[in-house]
């Protein structure tokens, strides 16, 4: 391998790392989702997927969801019921 790399390349330096596997909740999308949680805080996660997906026609797991309200430190809270 070595050989064969530094005859191609007259190096026998490593290749760069080709990177990692994408977000499903970009960048772009970050606002989309603040949007849903501000509007009804109190949905479940398989809700809040529902509606994103409705939204912007990506669908997301549960796991994946849950991590990108971490890292955006947004919380949902379900609403408890109280009867008198």
């Amino acid at each position: 391998m070595l050989i064969k790399r530094f005859t191609a390349t007259g190096s026998v330096e490593p290749k760069p790392h080709g990177g990692g596997k994408q977000p499903k909740i970009g960048h772009e999308h970050e606002g989309t989702l603040k949007s849903v949680v501000e509007e009804a805080s109190d949905m479940t996660l398989a809700e809040l997927c529902d509606e994103f997906e409705s939204r912007t026609e990506i669908k997301v797991s549960r796991s994946a969801m849950c991590n990108k309200l971490k890292r955006l430190k947004l919380t949902v809270k379900k609403k408890t019921f109280y009867d008198p």
